[in-house]
């Protein structure tokens, strides 16, 4: 009997050309001709990024090295004549962006996304893809596919395109397990000087998102981080996930909890995401956009939990947990669009409004990161509320995975449906007003577990009394050296008519600088116009400018003193869970 049809691939890297040379063998059709498509975008990353332009190269031939006819039709479309017969691609892909999304290839290693390096055809994409790679001398590979004759084995080639790659002579993996599977951590760059404890805080955090919904969802899970000296970003894949993580990073404060905090969502999202899921995001078009209002669920629940849960694995303190919760409110409450744009709405425009933000889009919109992390956070302590404590957000997403592992195809309101199974309470009215309203969100359910929010304006210490004397004024401008980045709707810049790009030269007949500006604000009274010297398009300008007190912030939350037995029972529970068996 013949083997069942495949996809043979093989990759040679030519990394002082930045190449990476593509060979890849289709099995014979009953079509004389087929479709070569080529994603337009990434998974997970959702910006159409058009991966085709980095194709060059491009030649078909037969198994006896004959050439064969194609057209380009499209940016990502291909037409070839084959005859019914299998043939072979021969193509170039140069890899010069370092992302976790792309391609990165030079003389220390090589990383690829599936989703910018292959083809596929409608009847390819079911069928298994063989992957062979052509190391350099000196050279390994990780991959979170297994292994099979020296050819990592995709059952699809969504699952191949799932699967980022990474190569180089620092590909041999640091290991660790989590209920008896293993896990593999791939490190490019500069390595910590206790890689040790770094390894021990990553498999707590995996350690506590297992026992968080009882079982693991692969055989085998892989950590390509790379550590270059500037980035930051994540993707996560069905068993394995790129971290970004710059040097300059980990220099900084609370450094290795960002970078425990960016592991920790990519994790989770192993089941949120990957697992729980919207429909159309299961089995992508790589061709266009796949909207969904869902995302504040899968991205903002994420966020949320990536907190949350290394607090429980002992990577946070409770004062950091909720010093990180405040930032996320402040965030929030300090974005004009938060009263333009419903949160769903934002989920939906994703790719034209998120992954392409201008100048404006901070007054227009909001991330679905941000409150959607904000309205997990409130939705928690709400189901606990109406179930005496009972119940909370951790049983919807346990509900949720066990619905996907009995075959469940998740609607795209799954979230709201099982939020309202766990409550045993209608939530009708606060899923309108946190997802479909631009209303202000309700903060009074952190009364529930004993928790207080503080504001300050600007400057102020966090948790400070008012101060007697007047507050700081502010201009509602955000620079860029003595350029216009931002102008805050509705502030006082934004009503004198300055621009983005606009360069402020001076400000009452005194030479613009961000070091001395405060100190002159300070000195201004209250809505008495200041003269403002301006270019626009090389045209000198001059306009009065009204500062005014700045708006409040949230700053802080903290424990209430003296709560009463049932709010630190409620907090207790809140932040450490139930109880572990």
């Amino acid at each position: 009997m013949p083997p069942p049809p495949c996809v043979e691939i093989a990759v040679s890297p030519r990394p002082k050309a930045q190449l990476f040379d593509v060979c890849m063998c289709l099995p014979p059709s009953q079509a004389p001709s087929c479709l070569l498509r080529f994603p337009i975008w990434t998974p997970g990353s959702y910006l159409l990024r058009e991966h085709a332009r980095h194709l060059q190269d491009f030649y078909v031939e037969t198994l006896q090295q004959q050439p064969l006819p194609f057209q380009r039709l499209t940016k990502n479309r291909w037409l070839v004549h084959h005859q019914g017969q299998p043939f072979r691609l021969r193509y170039s892909i140069w890899a010069a962006e370092l992302s976790v999304r792309t391609n990165h290839l030079d003389d220390s290693h090589g990383f690829f996304n599936g989703a910018a390096m292959f083809f596929f055809t409608e009847e390819t994409r079911p069928l298994p893809h063989h992957l062979h790679l052509h190391c350099p001398p000196g050279w390994l590979s990780a991959c979170a596919l297994p292994l099979l004759d020296e050819n990592y084995v995709a059952p699809n080639f969504d699952a191949l395109v799932d699967t980022p790659v990474e190569m180089g002579p620092h590909a041999q993996p640091f290991r660790f397990f989590v209920q008896n599977t293993p896990h593999e951590v791939v490190w490019w760059g500069q390595r910590p000087d206790d890689m040790q404890a770094l390894l021990h805080g990553l498999e707590a955090l995996c350690t506590t998102q297992a026992q968080f919904f009882g079982k693991l969802p692969f055989a085998r899970y892989l950590f390509i981080v790379h550590a270059p000296e500037k980035g930051h970003g994540g993707l996560e894949h069905r068993a394995s996930c790129t971290l970004l993580f710059g040097q300059e990073n980990f220099s900084r404060e609370n450094g290795r909890e960002a970078f425990f905090n960016l592991a920790s969502h990519e994790y989770f999202h192993l089941w949120n995401a990957k697992q729980i899921g919207a429909p159309n995001l299961q089995i992508p078009d790589y061709e266009g956009e796949c909207y969904t209002p869902m995302l504040w669920a899968l991205e903002g629940a994420t966020c949320y939990y990536e907190k949350l849960l290394n607090f429980r694995a002992g990577l946070l303190s409770e004062a950091r947990l909720l010093h990180l919760w405040a930032e996320t409110l402040s965030e929030l409450a300090s974005t004009p669009g938060r009263l333009k744009m419903p949160l769903e709405e934002a989920s939906l425009l994703a790719w034209t409004h998120h992954y392409r933000p201008h100048a404006n889009s901070r007054n227009t919109g909001i991330s679905y990161y941000v409150k959607g992390e904000a309205v997990c956070l409130l939705l928690d302590i709400l189901i606990r509320q109406l179930t005496d404590n009972q119940r909370s957000l951790d049983d919807v997403f346990r509900l949720l995975w066990q619905r996907v592992q009995q075959g469940e195809t998740l609607a795209e309101r799954a979230f709201e449906t099982a939020a309202t199974q766990v409550a045993c309470a209608p939530l009708e009215a606060f899923f309108n007003q946190a997802l479909r309203s631009t209303e202000e969100l309700d903060l009074s359910p952190l009364q529930y577990v004993g928790v207080e929010v503080l504001r300050k304006t600007p400057g102020a210490a966090p948790g400070a009394p008012p101060s007697p004397r007047a507050p700081r004024l502010y201009l509602g401008l955000h620079m860029e050296g003595n350029y216009v980045s931002y102008v805050e709707a509705q502030g006082p810049a934004y009503a004198a008519g300055i621009h983005p790009g606009d360069e402020v030269v001076a400000i009452e007949g005194q030479k613009y600088n961000p070091h001395t500006l405060p100190a002159l604000l300070e000195r201004s009274p209250i809505h008495t116009p200041l003269s403002l010297l301006f270019f626009r398009q090389g045209s000198l300008r001059q306009t009065p400018i009204a500062p005014r007190p700045p708006p409040e912030d949230i700053c802080l939350l903290r424990r209430i003193q003296n709560p009463s037995p049932s709010q630190q029972h409620a907090f207790q529970a809140w932040l450490k869970g139930p109880p572990r068996e």
